[in-house]
């Protein structure tokens, strides 16, 4: 297996710093640093001796063209430099770099390592004997089908010669430009030395040089992990799709919409041959979401419209209920069915509120056990009626491993929420009992939130009267990841009323909006 220790102890190892490693360091990752040091000559009054440090060569230059920190180029080698003054003091004169390198593994004929070396020159002394020292602060060794092997050792102290380095750890995260805790350096990566290492091996053509120029994944790290796990991202890229390896690179969520494991399009991307072409067709930017809805669809509609689909991605901004009502029934039934719903209550509840109370009113039916392939309980004559009764028959029960969760978050929610004005106190919720107390009173459905809200996805807030703090009145979701507000519901999901919304206005520009400015 890779990972045995004899592997591992084998990538420890010492590797030579070759001469194509000096020279990208020389030539690139340490490409500002050069300099032309100027002294007075004793000979030529009106004259400077300088020296490159980039060629290694003395000459003159009249003084009146010498100017302390200024750039010009060396009249010898022609590379940009800056002039200093050798009088002035160079203690502080250290140029730092950080770059990825790749080479071939010397343990499996078909692995690559990418080694992330971090570079130093000091000039605090004679200058004309600086020299380049080069540390390995991480490697990892990629082969397709194995688990990549991260190492990564720290580095301290500001000199050449004080420099202290740890010894090799393991890590378990790939985080791109950012091994071994090298920070706030200039990075770069050898685009050449990714060319060679990966000639001969299954990363020769994984379609590296057309994710290569993405944004902070330029050192390769990520993507060839990817690779290694997810063969699958050389044909998806070569037959079209290759935003999706984008947004997967990037982080975003996938909605387990693609098999990264499947060894055809149809398994990777869970459908036939003709779902795909006609998806293709379209030309509508295909992403995670719509692809899982297209999916779900399928199980409930024989031909669903790539368009429509992508017009409900674009419209309700990838809500997630969304998926969910894809698993039911057709999708555009359903919103047809929510917009109905919405004027039945004289639009005094939003389409936005109807979408959250029908994605509620349907896990409950499935809590229950209750047939969801029939219309009428798909599609009930009134929506909040037909809430009101499941979530009497739902029964929320408090649980320990939540609130202490709850507990361990209470301290900052209550600095970032805690608010009153005008007679109202607005305050995250304490534990999952108020949590369930709270959905009890209002008879709606907020109990069921106490995962979420332990584990932070959500945010659960009540309002109360000042004179009655313990009475409940209304109860809020906020996204806190960027401070919106979700809903807000009364007593049986009533709206908020005008009181309500004046609050929930200042509380807003008083409390979210700076917090946001903050973040940003």
């Amino acid at each position: 297996m890779l990972n045995t220790l004899d592997f591992i102890e084998g990538l420890k190892r010492e590797l030579p710093i070759t001469d194509d490693i000096k020279e990208f360091a020389i030539e690139e990752a340490l490409s500002a640093s050069r300099y032309i040091f100027v002294t007075n000559d004793e000979h030529y009054d009106d004259y400077k001796k300088c020296y490159c440090t980039h060629c290694k060569q003395e000459f003159r230059l009249q003084s009146e063209l010498t100017h302390h920190k200024d750039y010009t180029s060396c009249p010898i080698c022609g590379s940009e430099a800056q002039f200093r003054f050798d009088r002035y003091s160079r203690t502080k004169l250290i140029d730092e770099a950080y770059f990825v390198f790749y080479q071939k593994s010397h343990l499996r004929p078909n692995g690559i390592i990418a080694r992330g070396i971090y570079c130093v020159r000091n000039y605090a002394g004679d200058y004309t004997m600086t020299k380049t020292r080069y540390i390995d602060v991480a490697r990892y060794h990629f082969e397709v089908g194995e688990k990549t092997i991260r190492l990564a050792r720290d580095v301290w102290g500001w000199s050449s010669e004080c420099l202290r380095i740890s010894n090799w750890d393991l890590i378990d995260k790939i985080s791109s430009h950012n091994l071994g805790r090298v920070l706030n350096l200039r990075k770069s990566c050898s685009y050449d030395s990714v060319r060679k290492a990966v000639k001969g091996t299954p990363f020769e053509h994984s379609t590296w040089d057309v994710h290569h120029c993405e944004m902070y994944f330029d050192d390769m790290a990520i993507f060839f992990n990817l690779f290694a796990k997810s063969p699958c991202i050389e044909y998806l890229t070569k037959l079209g799709f290759k935003h999706l390896i984008k947004e997967k690179l990037w982080g975003q969520k996938t909605y387990r919409a693609v098999n990264w494991r499947g060894n055809s399009l149809e398994k990777v991307l869970k459908l036939s041959k003709q779902d795909i072409m006609k998806i293709k067709q379209t030309k509508i930017g295909i992403t995670f979401f719509l692809l899982r809805m297209y999916q779900l669809q399928k199980e409930v509609d024989p031909n669903p419209s790539p368009q429509e689909l992508k017009e409900i991605e674009r419209k309700y901004f990838a809500d997630e209920a969304m998926l969910e009502f894809c698993k039911y029934a057709k999708i555009g039934k359903i919103i047809r069915y929510l917009q109905k719903q919405s004027k039945k209550n004289n639009e005094e509840v939003t389409f936005r509120s109807m979408i959250t109370t029908l994605k509620d009113y349907y896990s409950d039916c499935v809590m229950l056990g209750l047939d969801m392939t029939g219309e009428q309980i798909l599609f009930p004559k009134n929506l909040i009626e037909a809430h009101q009764e499941t979530i009497e028959l739902v029964e929320y029960k408090t649980n320990e491993l939540q609130d202490q969760k709850i507990s361990k978050r209470l301290e900052r929610l209550e600095k970032k929420y805690h608010f009153e004005y005008n007679g109202l106190i607005i305050r995250p919720i304490v534990s999952t009992s108020e949590l369930i107390k709270e959905g009890k009173k209002l008879k709606h459905c907020v109990g069921k939130y106490s995962k979420r809200y332990a584990e932070g996805t959500t945010d659960i807030l009540v309002i109360r009267r000042a004179d009655h703090p313990n009475i409940s009145y209304y109860t809020v979701e906020i996204f806190g990841n960027n401070n919106t507000v979700n809903q807000i519901s009364g007593y049986k999901n009533r709206p908020a009323t005008p009181e309500i919304r004046e609050f929930m206005q200042v509380f807003k520009d008083i409390k979210l909006d700076q917090q946001t400015q903050k973040i940003v």
